[in-house]
């Protein structure tokens, strides 16, 4: 199931960036799936070290800062990827492949003890993400007056953001009172809540930037009245890797 929506995230993504010839969207989509595959042997497969973790955070970091870059920027800043549709590629490659290689890696965590020990690792992270999408909406339909990267997504407010960022929080505390025991490693609840929420919004505005470029509101269609698979997982994209990263390095420990 992971890897049917990656797929079909893979094709919106090439469908996004404006591949039309035929022969070109198969040859990008044959790649994505060869790297998906490979890497996930290669990572499945083996159990991340606290060394492999702690540079997956510097990695993490400068990635980070680069997509701030482009969304702060735009659209001075994605000039050079406008020039290459395997540079585009690439970059879309950079932001789903680590998601459903998460959402794999956490789902089977200590599969061998306890088979939902990764599902409330899911269930959480998800649940954390979906609240802050859900506070950004409706504190932003109700209370939005100040636009919030108006050169992206003319509707999203800072109004919106600061809700997304209460309802993250909201919910961590909702999880720590209720579930404690799929998120006892975090020390500062609400550091974290501000954070991931972080992450969701910025991983909602680089969709909505390549959206924009491709003059489209929706990357698909797969859900009638809620797009496409991009769509629904576009805040995902940099939280989960996020959170990944923060469960196997306390699992190193």
């Amino acid at each position: 199931m992971v890897f049917l929506f990656y797929i079909i995230a893979v094709f919106e993504w090439i469908k996004l960036i404006q591949v039309n010839h035929l022969t070109k969207k198969i040859t990008l989509l044959m790649l994505d799936i060869f790297l998906f595959v490979l890497i996930a042997f290669l990572l499945l497969n083996s159990n991340l070290k606290i060394f492999y973790i702690q540079f997956l955070f510097i990695v993490m970091f400068f990635w980070l800062f680069f997509l701030v870059y482009l969304v702060v920027f735009y659209p001075y800043s994605i000039h050079f990827l406008k020039k290459s549709y395997l540079a585009k590629n690439f970059f879309g490659c950079l932001i789903i492949i680590p998601l459903f290689i998460s959402i794999i890696k956490l789902r089977f965590l200590h599969y061998e003890y306890d088979n939902f020990f990764g599902f409330w690792k899911l269930f959480f992270i998800f649940s954390l993400v979906w609240a802050t999408d859900s506070g950004a909406y409706f504190f932003g339909k109700f209370f939005g007056k100040h636009s919030f990267f108006k050169r992206i997504s003319p509707k999203k407010t800072l109004e919106g953001f600061i809700g997304g960022i209460i309802s993250s929080i909201f919910i961590m505390y909702s999880f720590v009172y209720v579930f404690p025991f799929s998120i006892n490693f975090l020390k500062f609840p609400i550091f974290y809540a501000i954070v991931i929420a972080f992450f969701s919004t910025l991983g909602d505005l680089i969709e909505s930037m390549f959206k924009r470029e491709a003059q489209i509101k929706d990357s698909g269609k797969i859900f009638p009245g809620h797009g496409g698979v991009l769509d629904r997982i576009d805040s995902l994209t940099l939280s989960v890797p996020f959170f990944t990263c923060l469960t196997f390095f306390n699992e190193s420990f």
